[in-house]
Parts: structure tokens; C-alpha cells; sequence
């Protein structure tokens, strides 16, 4: 039997230590951001969020993906017809 060569993965950028990068979560509950050190209870968060502005707009970003999303499935409703 042949042996195949060994596939090397490609190494790239190293990943920063996620234990020293912040993040941040959208209280649903309480209507404010909050890091790792201070969450509620998961199931009235959103995210995590890299920053604690885009925690902030956590109920407005997943507004504006339904709208983008309900008008794809429109689209493709459509077409299909």
C-alpha cells in the first residue's frame, strides 16, 4: 500500500490569548452592556461583541439582520414562483 504524504496545515497569525481580550455582552433584561467580570445570566444576553459599542447596538444590529434576512427569503419566494 502506497503511504500518502503527510498534509501540513498552514500556519498563519497567531491568535491573541482570549483570556486577555475583553468581551463585551447586551443585557436584554437590564438594556446595558456588560464585559465578561459583570455578565447576568446567558439567557438574557446578546453577543459577545468585540467592543462595548457593538453591544450597545446588539437590538438594532439584529433588527437590521431580520429586515436583510426576511427580504432575501422575499426575493427567493418570488424567483421561485
Amino acid at each position: 500500500m502506497a503511504r500518502e504524504p503527510s498534509r501540513r496545515v498552514p500556519s498563519g497569525p497567531s491568535l491573541p490569548d482570549m483570556a486577555d481580550t475583553p468581551r463585551y455582552w447586551f443585557n436584554i433584561r437590564t438594556g446595558q452592556v456588560q464585559t465578561d467580570d459583570d455578565k447576568g445570566q446567558g439567557k438574557n444576553l446578546m453577543g459577545p461583541y468585540p467592543t462595548a459599542k457593538e453591544a450597545a447596538r446588539a437590538l438594532i444590529s439584529a433588527a437590521e439582520r431580520t429586515r436583510r434576512l426576511d427580504e432575501e427569503e422575499r426575493l427567493r419566494r418570488e424567483e421561485s414562483e
